[in-house]
């Protein structure tokens, strides 16, 4: 009888798993990195690096959406010629994440120079690593093969959501959280005008008194990890678009530039800016993340400063 029974099963169950193969199969280049933190950017990303670029960098970029939208691959690979570059910029990845995150790779990829693109924004919040996301990203940085990610992390319902969405995130650059990469690992939107989400587009900029002691503390500790490990960082400062920009934001620019020349210049680490031009509204998806050609201009005219240095 249970015999029977456990046949039915298997024969009723059948037809299900052979649609959800076949499904599965059809829209296999939107199906998602395995589960290894909440931060499905995050997720993305290492597996990426995993499966196409862990045999090492000499040029690797950190940070959070600064980076990975912000910091355009072209001007980077045309300034350090010949070097392998990879882009690990990831949501929420911002200055009090980077000592959680940085290191990770550095210590895998083994470059000699990391850039990071900041906003004031990543002074404020970010998407803290917990112990435990820190285990699984460093399991699946050594595993021997990608596909071990997926038998840690079994979650069925989650993949098949997340594949759904990544059909919007790997092909529409118009949505904000556009992840379709390019070589390198930079995920550049171009989001239009009539696509603009009016709140994000219209965000204040914060007052420097927003900005957290304990994000510059974390981020002095990354700063002087690098230096120790013999790595430069070369930090890109984003602006906000130009019809935000007031005395008070550039008061805030002041601030917090001279805050973090106070941290990078005695370990040599140089800091770009973008203060001695306007950034006209075009160039932005929303109000500090820019569009295409925002990203281009904005990395190009941060890394002519270093020929000086």
């Amino acid at each position: 009888m249970l015999r029977k029974f456990l046949l039915q099963c298997l024969v009723l169950a059948l037809p299900i798993a052979v649609g959800l193969g076949a499904y599965t199969w059809w829209n296999r280049a939107y199906f998602p990195a395995p589960r290894l933190t909440p931060n499905i950017a995050v997720n993305e990303k290492v597996d990426r690096i995993v499966r196409h670029q862990r045999d090492g960098a000499d040029v690797l970029a950190l940070g959070s959406s600064m980076s990975l939208n912000n910091l355009a691959s072209t001007p980077v690979l045309a300034y350090f010629n010949g070097q392998r570059y990879v882009n690990a910029g990831a949501w929420g990845i911002g200055a009090g994440e980077l000592i959680q995150f940085g290191p990770m790779l550095v210590e895998r990829l083994k470059p000699r120079t990391v850039l990071v693109a900041l906003s004031p924004l990543d002074f404020i919040k970010g998407s803290r690593l917990s112990p435990q996301d820190s285990a699984a990203i460093v399991r699946h940085l050594d595993a021997p093969k990608p596909a071990v990610g997926y038998v840690r992390h079994r979650e069925a319902a989650y993949y098949l959501r997340q594949m759904e969405l990544n059909r919007i995130r790997f092909d529409d650059p118009g949505n904000y959280e556009y992840l379709g990469y390019d070589g390198p690992g930079a995920a550049l939107l171009e989001v239009p005008a009539e696509r603009r989400e009016p709140a994000r587009y219209a965000e204040v900029p914060p007052t420097y008194d927003k900005l957290k002691q304990e994000r510059y503390e974390a981020f002095a500790r990354f700063a002087r990890y690098l230096s120790e490990h013999g790595v430069r960082m070369v930090v890109l400062s984003s602006p906000f678009r130009e019809g935000l920009t007031n005395e008070a934001v550039h008061e805030l620019f002041q601030q917090h530039h001279a805050r973090l020349h106070g941290i990078l210049d005695p370990l040599g680490h140089p800091l770009l800016t973008a203060d001695d031009r306007s950034w006209p509204d075009a160039l932005y998806a929303d109000a500090s993340h820019l569009n295409r050609d925002g990203a281009e201009a904005f990395t190009a005219h941060c890394l002519a400063q270093l020929k000086d240095r």
